[in-house]
């Protein structure tokens, strides 16, 4: 076995989980929105699209005229809810 074919571990690990098809019309729908995903890692790309879904008020909305709304197809692509954060950011404390 070479070391290069060993177990995926951390975000690798993840991107095995990705339905591909769904990031893919996820990526085309924000990316003509210029918001450009192209050339990020799997978290940010994930996060980005959890944004752009909420800042666009697409959460109950259907996803490309199909059964499934954002929500649902983020939750089918990423193998999360809408609602959890990957990513946390710390805020910077305030001098008060």
């Amino acid at each position: 076995m070479n070391t290069d074919e060993s177990a995926p571990a951390g975000s690798e690990a993840m991107i095995m989980r990705v339905d591909r098809e769904l990031e893919l019309d996820f990526i085309r729908e924000f990316s003509t929105g210029g918001e450009s995903l192209q050339g990020l890692s799997l978290d940010v790309r994930r996060d980005r699209i959890r944004v752009a879904i909420y800042t666009h008020k697409l959460a109950h909305a259907f996803f490309r005229d199909g059964p499934m709304t954002y929500a649902e197809a983020y939750a089918e692509c990423f193998g999360r809810p809408l609602e959890m954060r990957r990513i946390v950011r710390h805020e910077p404390k305030s001098a008060f």
